[in-house]
């Protein structure tokens, strides 16, 4: 069985309620020329941002602690 990815920037799972911000895409094709696909940007960027680190040891802050 193949495990479940979330759809979540940094796979943060955090409830709306309890956030204080909240980041979100929306993609739209329509002001692109020659080559569409904008439209999969923020699909991408939420896919790709799991292998991120989330620890910055220059502000020694952990992003996952973030109320996002």
């Amino acid at each position: 069985m193949v495990d479940r990815i979330e759809k979540n920037f940094f796979a943060l799972n955090r409830p709306y309620e309890d956030a204080k911000a909240v980041i979100f895409g929306a993609g739209f094709d329509g002001t692109t020329s020659f080559r569409p696909g904008t439209r999969f940007g923020p699909s991408a960027m939420r896919s790709e941002s799991i292998g991120l680190e989330s620890f910055s040891p220059y502000q020694d802050k952990d992003l996952e602690d973030a109320p996002i």
